[in-house]
């Protein structure tokens, strides 16, 4: 009996990890090509379906480093109320990032590769987490980047 208790705190890791990455995964997800769906689907252990998703997720910020903007993500910084703590901050100001980026992407804007885009994306995938529970608020998201890339002043409710 003493080693269940380690496997279902194990378990309760992996499946609390794999929902949290659920938004950021939805949102990246048709930037990289997936490989032939796996016959197994649901029935693969979880452990090897969280790790599944988190390198999709890294391969996804790997192919929009060239479309990430720095600067971007300095303005959302600064558009946020104050009082948001660092770690929302950042999951915040990536997912603001991140959208646009898959914007570019999309519409199929030449991409200009720096090593300071390049860095961006790495600094990212350090926060893949905050950035998937930030992309639980798309509204919040939205409007901090229009505020972001705007004149305007806007005030932002952080939920």
């Amino acid at each position: 009996m003493p080693q269940v208790g380690p496997f279902l705190q194990q378990r309760v890791r992996e499946k609390r990890e794999y929902r949290q990455l659920r938004p950021l995964w939805l949102t990246v997800r048709d930037v990289v090509p997936s490989p032939v769906a796996p016959a197994l689907g649901r029935r693969l252990p979880l452990g090897l379906r969280l790790v599944q998703r988190q390198q999709r997720i890294h391969d996804a910020l790997r192919i929009l480093a060239p479309y990430l903007d720095r600067d971007l993500y300095r303005r959302a910084s600064n558009a946020l109320p104050s009082g948001v703590n660092e770690e929302k901050a950042r999951g915040l100001a990536g997912a603001v990032t991140i959208r646009a980026a898959i914007d570019a992407h999309r519409g199929e804007k030449p991409a200009r590769v720096s090593p300071e885009r390049q860095q961006l994306g790495a600094d990212l995938s350090d926060y893949i987490d905050t950035i998937s529970q930030a992309l639980r608020h798309p509204r919040l998201i939205d409007s901090i980047r229009q505020q972001a890339t705007s004149t305007q002043s806007v005030n932002i409710d952080v939920p």
